[in-house]
């Protein structure tokens, strides 16, 4: 998981994956008074534990695309191990293979422990957008290892996928209170409190220092101590740590990245790209391709849009070559085309806007159909019609925007997922604004994902039109002030630095 691309994620997915512990035979749990106990691991391959091992430790830090070489590492020495398929299924950037995996993972439960059992089930809840679900079972794993630093850290990736912020924080400090070194709880505190409202850099800050006097020869401390840095707007901090990060391992593209990201705030446009290229270069698999990404992103600060869609066009076709699995390839084009279609519909490129949707679109079903879930699909179908909603509300078509929202809507109404209807209200609260409806655009977006500072720079905009001018400044300075980037920050944070001025 590229801690930038896919931490849109962020801090839920990245916790969810479920962690090592001894290697031992399943058996009844039985508790340690005062001592740590985590939850059975069942392998008899030395081997498949040790590549399991690497595999949880880089994707504790958010190195998904590593940890999941190990993860499928560990399967080939033991094609039984529960935990090295769940591995494969949160790390893997397809939902295929994800599916694929934890159906595995369920085939071969005869003999593992409870606790295995149990981290299946989560997994198999957050396919089928249970949430509620995930959050019983992620519970019920903490009552039944209460001595588990590891349960306390799955309680928190499900209550920060919730933004459940508090609990997830206070779950996350249960587990450092139980294990003080374990790298993979400070670097979660790290995740929710630099990326999570309400943000706590001082927080973030201690954390990312102990993963690095944890682990010294680990890159990403020192990347998230850049990360900090940037946070609090040092952006020459920030580039010492990230150089230092690379030093550590000259591969970390993420660490190449980051540097790009502090050149693109510093206006060093040739530098970033040059750094952004170099991200593309050392990286491998999909990192490659979400990498390529963000050097369309500068066309964005330099206040040309086209060249970035054209950008993006060409990334997706250049990269068509790469040895990656199809499964994956259809998903990282996803990832490129929504890009491109965020970019068109928000500067209201409408010819561009249809040719990124309808490509998208196409991949999205194409992807569905693989999974050959229905419910799965069923979802998919439910993401297309917001795309086709925010299409009509851009092109003034507001009647066709409101219907596909509601399309939306009564496709996701049997999901357990208390967050199912935010894209909903983000789309209606366009529709709003696009029609003048100030309070009506403010109502629906304060039920949106108000976290995503592209979503929040348009509150800020209902706000200004209902006359609030105080409160639409405050949102357009928290939007001003956050210092990463995807390609809707790339759009709204420059936008809103301007109205500031």
């Amino acid at each position: 998981m590229n801690t930038l691309a896919r931490l849109s994620v962020a801090v839920g997915v990245a916790l969810l994956l479920v962690g090592c512990g001894q290697q031992q035979e399943a058996g009844e749990y039985v508790e340690e008074a005062g001592a740590i106990a985590e939850i059975p691991t069942t392998t008899t391959s030395e081997a498949a534990l040790a590549h399991f091992e690497q595999g949880q430790a880089l994707f504790d830090v958010g190195r998904g695309v590593p940890a999941l070489d190990h993860f499928r590492l560990a399967i080939e020495e033991d094609p039984t191990f529960v935990r090295g398929y769940i591995g494969i299924a949160n790390s893997v950037f397809s939902p295929e293979e994800a599916r694929t995996a934890i159906a595995q993972a369920a085939a071969n439960l005869e003999g593992v422990s409870d606790g295995e059992r149990t981290l299946v089930e989560i997994v198999q809840a957050g396919q089928d957008n249970n949430t509620d679900r995930q959050l019983e079972l992620a519970k019920g794993l903490v009552q039944q290892y209460p001595n588990s630093p590891r349960a306390y850290v799955v309680l928190a990736g499900v209550q920060g996928a919730r933004q459940e912020v508090a609990d997830a924080r206070a779950s996350m400090k249960q587990a450092v209170e139980l294990d003080p070194d374990m790298v993979g709880a400070h670097a979660g505190l790290f995740f929710s409190t630099m990326f999570q409202e309400p943000y706590d850099f001082d927080a973030a800050g201690q954390h990312a220092s102990h993963v690095a006097e944890l682990d010294p020869e680990n890159p990403m401390g020192y990347s998230f101590q850049g990360d900090v840095r940037r946070g609090l707007k040092d952006y020459e901090g920030a580039r010492d740590f990230y150089t230092t990060a690379l030093e550590k391992d000259p591969a970390l593209g993420l660490a190449a990245l980051k540097r790009g990201i502090v050149n693109t705030f510093l206006g060093n446009y040739d530098e970033a790209r040059a750094d952004y290229e170099l991200s593309a270069d050392v990286d491998k698999g999909t990192n490659k391709i979400t990498n390529a990404n963000f050097s369309a992103f500068v066309h964005v600060y330099e206040g040309d849009p086209k060249a970035a869609i054209v950008e993006l066009e060409k990334i997706d076709a250049e990269y068509s070559d790469l040895d990656i699995p199809a499964d994956q390839m259809r998903t990282v084009r996803q990832f490129t085309m929504a890009n491109a279609a965020t970019i068109a519909l928000y500067n209201e490129l409408i010819p561009e806007a249809k040719v990124a949707v309808k490509n998208l679109t196409a991949l999205i079903r194409e992807n569905a159909e693989a999974t050959g879930d229905v419910e799965f699909t069923r979802r998919q179908e439910a993401a297309i019609r917001i795309w086709e909603s925010r299409l009509a509300a851009r092109s003034g078509d507001f009647e066709t925007a409101a219907t596909k929202a509601e399309e939306n809507k009564a496709l996701l109404e049997g999901d357990a997922n208390p967050r199912k209807l935010e894209p909903y209200h983000n789309v209606h609260g366009l529709v709003a604004l696009g029609q003048g409806d100030a309070e009506g655009a403010i109502a629906h977006y304060e039920q949106g994902n108000v976290q995503n500072p592209f979503i929040k720079y348009h509150l800020g905009l209902a706000h200004e039109a209902a006359g609030n001018a105080d409160k639409a400044r405050e949102i357009f300075q928290e939007v001003a002030d956050y210092q990463f980037v995807s390609a809707g920050t790339a759009l709204v944070r420059p936008a809103a630095m301007a109205k500031l001025q």
